[in-house]
């Protein structure tokens, strides 16, 4: 369900180059490319920077997982992207929600800004935070991601496991699963003596 005004809504087929007749102080994309195929990353980064001189920019990286992510990506591929067309990164933002519970933790690994470089000058703040900015950790894993991963991947290896045993052997095995979790039920419902 739409939250805004549809007359404040503009439904774009994003594959295709967007151009309006205007200009945005910023530019926002939020996990959006991954969902576009390869053939279009350019397309898509021409649409965003014909838009403003600022852009929020996050994409999910490779094995990340998702619906219909069909381009999932490294930082340093959409950086050169944006480098092609004369924006720089700047990566102030993640350290400042990478721990804040409140941020999903794939905004906090993927979000980064870019800015057209010859306008740095007239953003002093972001000019500081281009400086300290270290182009070699652009790609790098949130935690969480990589505990969750890692979690799907016990968790295979252990069905993997069950698999590989005769039924007879997992049938008995829910069967006792089964009538121990029936004699903890049972036994909370009875009166304690």
């Amino acid at each position: 369900m739409l939250q805004i005004p549809v007359e404040d809504f503009l439904k774009f087929d994003l594959q295709k180059p967007l151009r309006l007749d205007r200009q945005f102080d910023l530019v926002v994309s939020l996990e959006v490319a991954e969902h576009l195929p390869s053939q279009c990353a350019e397309t898509f980064t021409d649409s965003l920077v014909s838009l403003g001189e600022i852009v929020l920019f996050s994409a999910a990286i490779p094995f990340q997982g998702g619906t219909h992510h069909v381009n999932e990506q490294w930082p340093d591929y959409w950086v050169k992207i944006f480098q092609e067309r004369g924006y720089v990164a700047i990566d102030c933002i993640r350290k400042r929600v990478w721990q804040n519970p409140n941020v999903e933790w794939w905004y906090a690994q993927n979000i980064l800004l870019f800015v057209k470089e010859n306008c740095l000058e007239n953003y002093p703040a972001l000019k500081a935070e281009f400086e300290k900015t270290n182009p070699s950790q652009l790609s790098i894993v949130h935690p969480e991601h990589f505990t969750g991963k890692s979690r799907s991947e016990e968790e295979l290896k252990r069905l993997s496991s069950i698999s590989n045993r005769p039924l007879r052997e997992v049938l008995s095995c829910l069967l006792g699963l089964t009538k121990n979790a029936l004699k903890r039920r049972v036994a909370k419902t009875l009166p304690k003596n």
